[in-house]
């Protein structure tokens, strides 16, 4: 090892010398001097000296490699916690606004009974409600105030109701017949008619059937009726041509006279909207009817004390004064009963004339006609 760096540093030594020599005698021949061995002196002999080394004993110069300092990897590191930001609020719009309810209250009158008290239901379309004008509750021991007109109870038309599947007899029983809570959309199961409302037009009130203990040996069929179901003016002609002359022996025969008369211009007539005020003129402007009639929105209260269960009476508005049509069925407690088929839910049935208009309803009552059928003589 010692001779090694001795080596080494005698060659670095000779190689400088070299370079000097060079440089001086590239300046002696500039200068046309000659350097003599001998002044040079030392220099020489270690110049000799390096040059006449052996080949193998100088070493060998290598250039030293490059390595790449290692890098550390990185320590991990927990990510330094963050605030969360606030979400942005989602954007808001305005609701749209809705268009004011008017409410439009139909008021039924709730009879008290026995174990809860009678009141005032005013419930609107929307399905807002409420009770008003409590009455007490009933004794065991009631009994109505004012008895049902003996006219009433015993009316040819009430017996026409009972004849399309109303129990009136359980209603008599009951005591809420001409009642005004057990009326309309609260009359009691038992009593509603087995006969729908009429939506497809296809009824008319006028079928038949044979039936020899009546006295034209013919009867309403009631099974058709159950079938086509009857509207308004189909319960009307039910009534007037088909129950009265079939179940009751009326003479109808006015009517037939009108239906000859008036056939080419309204077909069958009788279940035709517009036939019975027609006909119903013609025959008041003889005498053979009495005919009482007002304007839409005029008091008509005056008719009840002229008219008896079982008239004709024809609603309407301004613009329809034929919308409808109903029969008198009386006046009891000061309520003006009728018997009609005016709604898409249910048939036949009693309710007052009043909810054909009160409260925003577009019937008013424009005409009442009164016949006086007589009864036809079977026996002679």
């Amino acid at each position: 090892m010692m001779l090694l760096n001795r080596n080494s540093k005698l060659f670095c030594t000779a190689l400088l010398v070299s370079a000097i020599l060079g440089i001086l005698v590239g300046f002696s021949s500039d200068q046309s001097h000659a350097v003599s061995p001998a002044a040079l002196g030392d220099t020489a002999v270690i110049a000799e000296t390096v040059t006449s080394l052996p080949a193998d004993t100088a070493p060998a110069l290598t250039e030293p490699e490059v390595t790449e300092p290692l890098l550390a990897e990185p320590a991990p590191t927990e990510p330094e916690p963050t605030e969360a930001l606030p979400a942005e609020p989602e954007p808001t719009f305005p609701e749209e606004s809705e268009p004011i309810h008017s409410h439009s209250y139909i008021k039924t009158v709730i009879s008290p009974t026995t174990s809860s008290k009678g009141y005032t239901l005013c419930e609107c379309d929307c399905g807002s409600s409420y009770k008003t004008n409590y009455v007490s509750k009933l004794t065991a021991s009631f009994q109505p105030s004012v008895k049902v007109p003996d006219e009433m109870l015993n009316s040819d038309i009430l017996q026409a109701l009972a004849y399309l599947g109303v129990d009136v007899q359980k209603l008599k029983d009951n005591g809420v017949l001409f009642q005004t809570g057990y009326i309309a959309s609260r009359t009691p199961s038992y009593a509603k008619s087995p006969v729908p409302y009429s939506r497809s037009g296809n009824g008319s009130g006028l079928q038949t059937i044979a039936d020899s203990t009546t006295p034209t040996g013919l009867a309403p069929d009631v099974a058709a009726f159950k079938k086509t179901g009857l509207d308004c003016v189909d319960l009307a002609a039910y009534y007037l041509v088909n129950y009265l002359p079939n179940i009751k022996g009326a003479d109808v025969s006015m009517l037939t006279e009108m239906y000859e008369k008036y056939k080419g211009r309204f077909g069958r007539c009788y279940d035709h909207m517009d036939f019975w005020p027609t006909a119903c003129g013609d025959l008041a402007s003889q005498g053979r009817i009495e005919m009482y009639t007002y304007e839409v929105g005029e008091d008509y209260s005056d008719v009840f004390s002229k008219i008896q269960p079982g008239a004709l009476i024809q609603m309407g508005s301004k613009k329809d004064p034929t919308k409808h049509y109903a029969i008198y069925a009386g006046t009891y407690n000061g309520n003006h009963y009728i018997i009609h088929s005016g709604n898409v839910n249910r048939g036949p049935e009693i309710s007052l004339i009043n909810y054909m208009w009160d409260d925003g309803q577009s019937s008013w009552p424009v005409a009442f006609y009164e016949f006086n059928f007589p009864t036809v003589d079977s026996t002679g």
